[in-house]
């Protein structure tokens, strides 16, 4: 051995021991595939999804080395078992020419969910195989619904296939839940393909397709702007399905239909103006806008158009000085709702909220709703670092 000073000595060793223990540490916390796989099977079997989230990406660390392992679990008796090792195959995503036959087969297996999953993963790994068409075109005429949407997507993978689009545009309204919101995603991934197919819908006269349309739309990052002029007119509807929708979309349109959700603030009818309000809320680049009318909103006569924005000032932490005086009034009003909606929206203004704690320990001593006072009780804790704890 080369001669090293004592101190290089003992450095090098104490670094080695440090590695040494963090490897033992890291191999102590991360299971070894047969492990993984076990947990994975084991998790399907009782439907444990977060068991199942964990084994899958212990799998998906390991790579190509998990594969012959994961895929053997596509024999297995159970068909949870089955359907998690098929999206498992997908989630590690090699396209082995090994795993393409047992998918075609697990294709046409007796398991819904099964076959969904099989045409998903063929269409990921193998969309040019011509056996990989002919099973996409085979489930777009499955018996059940959610395979038949699942197909359609994988048409448009596989071929870009605008009919795809149209299958997809036609399940939204779907008896089936699961089937409806598969659709939806499955369009909003696509994108701007699927926008015109998506507005034509908005032209039907059924609430239920457009809304269905109405709320896809309003998952993609940006539409065209003439978009804009087919969403608008819906967001002033009377329909209770439609005008919440229609501006969920309108947040898509960017900064036109921002404003357009301005001017529905300014609704004749309460519950447009409560929407409104509460949709532009979600919006980040709105929050200059969305101070100013939540202030107007807490102005406002009507008690719902009130509820709405000391909700919106609690739910989206909005701490303007200038709301704090108007929440203050709401803490004395007669109605129990906007007691104590005021008090979660001065919850979140902090230290600026001091001056209230004399109205706060009058709601803690007198209020006759039992969980207003313990708010309120709370409240007065947290901003009155010098009271006692409080007893109730």
């Amino acid at each position: 051995m080369p001669h090293f000073g004592l101190s290089a000595f003992l450095s090098v060793a104490t670094s080695c021991g440090l590695l040494t223990h963090q490897l033992t540490a890291c191999d102590a916390t991360t299971p070894s595939v047969p492990d993984a796989i076990s947990a994975l099977r084991q998790a399907a079997i009782v439907y444990d999804e977060a068991a199942m989230k964990t084994a899958v990406a212990h799998l998906v660390r390991s790579g190509r080395s998990a594969l012959p392992q994961v895929h053997q679990l596509v024999h297995h008796d159970d068909a949870n078992v089955r359907w998690k090792a098929i999206e498992t195959l997908g989630a590690i995503g090699v396209a082995d020419p090994r795993l393409c036959p047992d998918l075609l087969t697990c294709s046409r297996d007796a398991d819904a969910d099964v076959r969904g999953a099989a045409i998903d993963v063929l269409a990921q790994l193998f969309p040019q195989n011509a056996l990989t068409q002919k099973a996409v075109t085979r489930l777009r005429r499955d018996p059940h619904p959610l395979v038949r949407v699942r197909a359609a997507a994988a048409q448009w993978t596989t071929r870009q296939d605008l009919r795809a689009v149209e299958a997809l545009a036609a399940a939204l309204p779907d008896a089936d839940w699961m089937a409806a919101r598969e659709a939806s995603f499955r369009l909003a991934s696509i994108g701007s393909p699927a926008t015109p197919v998506l507005l034509t819908l908005l032209e039907k006269t059924t609430p239920q397709v457009q809304r269905a349309a109405l709320l896809t739309l309003a998952k993609f990052p940006q539409l065209p702007p003439t978009a804009l002029h087919k969403i608008r007119p819906l967001s002033t509807s009377d329909d209770p399905l439609l005008f919440p929708a229609a501006m969920k979309a309108l947040l898509a349109c960017g900064d036109a239909g921002q404003r357009a959700l301005e001017t529905c603030c300014l609704a004749v009818k309460v519950p447009q103006r409560v929407a409104a309000l509460t949709t532009l809320a979600t919006s980040a680049t709105a929050a200059p806008v969305v101070r100013r009318l939540v202030l107007q909103s807490l102005s406002d006569p009507a008690d719902a158009c009130q509820l709405a924005a000391l909700a919106v000032i609690a739910r989206h932490r909005i701490a303007s000085p200038e709301l704090l005086q108007p929440c203050v009034k709401r803490l004395l009003h007669p109605s129990a709702d906007h007691r104590a909606a005021a008090i979660a929206a001065l919850a979140v203004m902090g230290s600026p909220a001091q001056p209230v704690l004399p109205v706060l320990r009058q709601l803690a001593d007198r209020e006759p709703v039992d969980y207003i006072r313990r708010a309120a009780r709370r409240l007065a804790q947290r901003l009155d670092t010098r009271a006692t704890p409080p007893q109730d």
